[in-house]
């Protein structure tokens, strides 16, 4: 259906802080950040789903986000 949806199912104390990127899906390049207290990558606090360098969706917590590829 063209979208990619991004589900983190690991506590985010676990894991405060991570990060995917360079990934290829349908001709677009994807990455995916969470920042606990937003200090490690100095782009806020949550987690940040980006489509070729552009900001396409975010949530203040881990959360599922969708985004349209």
């Amino acid at each position: 259906d063209g979208k990619l949806t991004v589900n983190p199912l690991i506590p985010p104390r676990a894991l405060p802080w991570w990060t995917a990127d360079g990934i290829a899906i349908r001709g677009k390049i994807v990455a995916v950040r969470f920042d606990l207290d937003g200090k490690k990558y100095g782009q806020g606090k949550g987690l940040k789903v980006w489509l070729d360098g552009k900001l396409a969706a975010s949530a203040p917590t881990m959360a599922k986000l969708q985004v349209q590829l």
